[in-house]
């Protein structure tokens, strides 16, 4: 029996026996644990966001123009696919690596683009009525579209309402831009993630409460029509 001086010390090493890293990993799990790790919540919302919309899609697809619809959402969901394959960062050039984190917004403002038919088929019924009703409510007795096309058709007034409007679709991108190059990481990385929230909030909103808008749905009541050279 070995005595207390001639036992193995607990720091030798055996050299027949090296110790077992436990911490390296299989190579074959290599780009999925890279991919699990470089990738962000808004990318998986907005994976999940465009695979639900290829379901749709789909399922819809007797009814809609395949080749206009289903081919959109299966070429918004390749793309984004792709770029989750990039995420392992096997020679990826740097400008694809800073395009990448535009990715969100800009799939986003794509599939909202083309949502019309897809919202249509879920929900074909429109709620201009309604919604016409809540404005008349709101403004107490008077609908605003057509007031302002009775007593304020100026173009002046038109022209800065549909600038007005235009900055709409602006001010996202452009807040996104000041965070980005401003190295404000925490405040762009939550900005993506609160896009990809409204973006489905938006889609549920628009199969929820579908509409045409007043342009069309209050079209024989104008007295007006908006001259090309002041939209």
């Amino acid at each position: 029996m070995p005595t207390p001086d001639t036992q193995p010390r607990a720091t030798e090493i055996d050299a027949n026996n090296p110790p077992i890293n436990h911490t390296r990993k299989p190579a074959r799990n290599h780009h999925l644990t890279n991919i699990w790790r470089r990738s962000l919540p808004e990318d998986w919302g907005v994976f999940v966001f465009v695979a639900i919309l290829v379901i749709i899609a789909l399922g819809q697809r007797r009814s809609i123009h395949v080749n206009e619809v289903v081919g959109r959402h299966y070429i918004y969901f390749l793309a984004y696919l792709l770029v989750f394959l990039t995420l392992a960062g096997v020679g990826i050039p740097k400008l694809i690596k800073t395009i990448r984190h535009w990715i969100p917004i800009i799939i986003c403002t794509f599939v909202f683009g083309n949502l019309g038919d897809t919202i249509h088929r879920l929900n074909p019924h429109d709620k201009d009525y309604m919604l016409n009703q809540w404005d008349i409510v709101m403004f107490l007795g008077i609908n605003p579209s057509l007031w302002l096309d009775r007593h304020a058709m100026w173009p002046w007034l038109i022209n800065f309402m549909q600038s007005m409007y235009t900055t709409y679709y602006l001010f996202g991108p452009l807040t996104a831009a000041v965070l980005f190059f401003r190295r404000r990481w925490k405040g762009f990385r939550t900005f993506m993630l609160a896009w990809v929230f409204a973006s489905y909030v938006g889609f549920l909103g628009y199969v929820a409460v579908p509409a045409l808008g007043p342009r069309y749905y209050l079209v024989d009541q104008y007295e007006n029509h908006i001259d090309r050279g002041h939209t």
